[in-house]
């Protein structure tokens, strides 16, 4: 299992597939956010979007920041404390360029700095891209 922050703050993305519109830009097909946070967290908006930070996991291929936008047009709320995002994309236009993400990949996002008090002053979310098998990718340049 990865370890981006303390479990109660753990957020998931997951996807069912992914499709690339450019360089930049890729649908997410089934996105869903999934994990502890979501008992506590106050109820996410639509249309709305959150900044993920993917800097320190892929500082070895790319020579700047590598902040990836996650958007989404809709939300619904399951009862089994999953929620379904839908017209949900990841876009990357200060880079012009977008890693490629496979099916069952997911994002782990770390909630920790963002409780109500706090996230003004934090705009971006720490985050983690992980394989299939829980564990995150190692990048190489």
């Amino acid at each position: 299992m990865v370890y981006l922050c303390r479990e109660r703050y753990r957020l998931e993305l997951h996807w069912e597939s992914i499709e690339y519109n450019s360089d930049s830009t890729a649908v997410l097909k089934g996105a869903r956010f999934s994990g502890p946070v979501i008992s506590n967290a106050l109820k996410l908006e639509a249309p709305d979007y959150i900044d993920l930070d993917l800097t320190p996991q892929l500082f070895t291929l790319f020579d700047s920041y590598y902040i990836v936008r996650m958007s989404w047009d809709s939300v619904s709320y399951s009862n089994d404390g999953i929620i379904q995002l839908g017209g949900a994309r990841l876009t990357n236009d200060a880079l012009k360029s977008l890693h490629k993400f496979a099916a069952g990949d997911s994002i782990v996002i770390n909630t920790e700095k963002h409780e109500e008090a706090v996230h003004a002053f934090n705009l971006l979310y720490e985050s983690l891209v992980v394989r299939s098998d829980k564990k995150p990718y190692k990048y190489k340049g």
